[in-house]
């Protein structure tokens, strides 16, 4: 009976320590998986490094010639300098398109880099009243007005809305921009037959090469001429 009760009483004390222990790892997690989530406050402390791993990203692009993106691994740094903060990023991921000519898979390996300067937007007029006693408004939003007017021209400047910045929104950009406006699955890809419609990389269909009719107009005003 010693022992028995013995073990009921560690029993709620085993599952406590497991349950903190447990509550802990999903703490963890959940903060690892929010590195992308960055706060401006916390980058005039010192640089924050930040990285995501994003999945699914095809789905979100409207490109009718887009087959696949890979998980994307993205890692940077926040950091503040003068006038504003500077976010940069490393990209690596692989993506697959349809080739312009043959419509097979042109697969290749991205790894880029990027560099964006944000400001942090002043907030507007009312927007501190949401509590009634004006303690929404941060004045260090003020001294970017200037700096922001003065950079409006310039595309590497990114106005922020707000006291964080969501570092996916600038990889989803980068890997947008990442896309060629034509796909190739090689440079000499001989593409399809227009008359049979054979793949030429991979087969010789014979089929004689088609005359260019924006030249059959001229060859019937140079005919009567020959005769």
């Amino acid at each position: 009976m010693g022992s028995a009760v013995a073990r009921d009483e560690v029993v709620p004390a085993r599952s406590g320590v497991w349950g903190s222990i447990r509550r802990r790892c999903r703490r963890a997690a959940l903060s690892e998986r929010l590195t992308m989530i960055l706060s401006f406050d916390d980058a005039l402390d010192g640089p924050l490094e930040w990285r995501d791993e994003i999945s699914g990203l095809a789905a979100e692009i409207e490109r009718s010639d887009l087959l696949e993106i890979g998980t994307v691994e993205a890692s940077g740094e926040l950091r503040a300098v003068d006038g504003g903060f500077l976010l940069d990023g490393s990209l690596e991921y692989d993506q697959s398109l349809a080739c312009a000519r043959c419509l097979e898979p042109a697969l290749e390996r991205i790894v880029e880099t990027f560099e964006v300067f944000l400001v942090r937007r002043a907030p507007r007029i009312g927007d501190g009243a949401q509590r009634g006693d004006g303690s929404d408004r941060n004045p260090d939003h003020e001294e970017y007005d200037d700096e922001l007017e003065l950079e409006a021209d310039d595309l590497s400047v990114v106005a922020v809305q707000g006291d964080e910045v969501d570092t996916r929104d600038f990889v989803v950009e980068q890997v947008v921009l990442n896309l060629p406006t034509r796909a190739l699955c090689r440079k000499d890809c001989a593409g399809l037959c227009p008359t049979c419609g054979a793949d030429r990389n991979r087969v010789a269909c014979g089929c004689e090469p088609a005359g260019d009719p924006r030249w059959g107009a001229l060859a019937a005003l140079r005919a009567p001429s020959e005769h």
